[in-house]
């Protein structure tokens, strides 16, 4: 299940299309995420690294934005829901990252 790719379609039933906008993204949600990435790629074999990046970071975040999804989606309020969207994005690619390396270990 991908909340991302969910989210993108439900824009769309709305008539707005994702992938030709860019949303301006919290730039401390950002900063999390970059920090976030950069414990992930130094963990090099730190197993508890990335399972504190995961239990810690990615699912509540996870969870917390597909509800904030969820609600938006439910008042239609589009540019929210494309904000809320564009955040699942990134963090579709942290999680990407984060089964990359508990594949590894």
């Amino acid at each position: 299940r991908c909340p991302h790719k969910r989210a993108v379609y439900m824009l769309r039933r709305l008539g707005f299309d994702f992938e030709d906008q860019t949303s301006a993204t919290d730039p401390e949600f950002m900063m999390d995420v970059m920090e976030a990435s950069s414990e992930i790629q130094d963990a090099a074999g730190d197993q508890n690294a990335i399972k504190r990046v995961r239990y810690e970071f990615y699912e509540p975040q996870l969870d917390a934005n597909c509800r904030e999804a969820a609600e938006a989606f439910a008042r239609q309020d589009v540019l929210l829901a494309a904000e809320i969207t564009a955040r699942l994005q990134y963090l579709k690619r942290l999680g990407n990252m984060i089964k990359e390396k508990e594949e590894i270990m």
